[in-house]
């Protein structure tokens, strides 16, 4: 496996739309489906089941800072980069009036590995994406 801080990532890579696949462990036996749709450090979720009744829409920021959600218990939406070492998602509804966030509402998962068709990032445990929809994520 890669560390996140020798993988180059910005932004901009990470927009686009994109598929959960599955985790190595668990090859998503229940059917779950999850898109992700990232644009301008902000991030749409959908999740939905195929034989059954969930579904949930959930509204989080991306980007990236200088510490690990291990160093630091509260974050400052604010504070968020373009790049940086750690990347870092925020749950939108867990955001004071402040703009502030504590752990676990705010996370900093590792970059394993990122292409123009996968993204494989570690909540954990692996989750693998692949590219649902091309058009928007290109880098300069």
């Amino acid at each position: 496996m890669f560390a996140q801080e020798n993988i180059s990532v910005i932004m901009q890579d990470l927009e686009g739309i994109w598929l959960y696949l599955d985790t190595p462990e668990d090859t998503n036996t229940n059917n779950t489906r999850f898109i992700m749709i990232n644009k301008s450090g902000k991030n749409l979720g959908y999740g939905y089941e195929l034989e059954g009744e969930i579904d949930w829409i959930g509204e989080s920021y991306y980007g990236f800072q200088d510490y690990s959600d291990d160093e630091a218990s509260t974050i400052n939406v604010e504070d968020l980069k373009t790049s940086g070492k750690y990347y870092t998602e925020i749950s939108k509804p867990f955001i004071d009036k402040e703009g502030f966030a504590t752990v676990p509402h705010f996370s900093t998962p590792e970059i394993v590995e990122i292409s123009e068709s996968t993204l494989w990032i570690n909540y954990g445990k692996v989750s693998i994406y692949e590219t649902y929809m091309t058009g928007f994520r290109q880098r300069e």
